[in-house]
C-alpha cells in the first residue's frame, strides 16, 4: 500500500480446502472454479487442481494463497505450483490491477468457499 490506496487484483480462482491429501500426503488448496479470461484461466489452471505453492511459499489452505496475493504490489507475476492427475506442474499467473475499479476497500486475491462438513 505504498500509494496509500488499495489496488484491486483478481486471480480468477475460487478455492476450497482439499478434501483428501494429494499424492505427496500434504494438504493443498483445491481449485473449485476458474473465471474465464482471468489470470488463472490464461495460465491453464482447472477445477480439481490442487495448489501446493505460490510465490515460493507452501500453500495448505485458501487463506495461504490469499496471503501470498496480499503480499505483492501489482502488477506482478506469481508462480503457482499445483498437482493435476498426480503430476506436479508450475504456471505463472500474470496479476494486474483491475481496470475501471476505484481504489477502495475490496476483496483482494482468491474467492474462498468453505468446505462442507462431512
Amino acid at each position: 500500500m505504498r500509494t496509500g490506496r488499495i489496488t484491486r487484483v483478481l486471480s480468477g480462482l475460487k478455492l476450497g480446502r482439499a478434501v483428501r491429501r494429494y499424492e505427496g500426503g500434504k494438504m493443498a488448496a483445491r481449485v473449485i472454479m476458474v473465471r474465464p479470461g482471468s489470470p488463472a484461466a490464461r495460465a491453464g489452471l482447472k477445477p480439481g487442481d490442487r495448489i501446493i505453492a505460490a510465490g515460493g511459499r507452501r500453500i495448505r489452505t485458501p487463506a495461504d494463497f490469499r496471503a501470498v496475493m496480499n503480499l505483492s504490489l501489482p502488477p506482478f507475476d506469481l508462480p503457482v505450483t499445483f498437482i493435476r492427475n498426480g503430476r506436479r506442474k508450475t504456471v505463472t499467473l500474470c496479476i494486474r490491477p483491475i481496470p475501471g475499479l476505484p481504489p477502495a476497500s475490496a476483496q483482494v486475491g482468491a474467492q474462498v468457499v468453505p468446505q462442507a462438513a462431512r
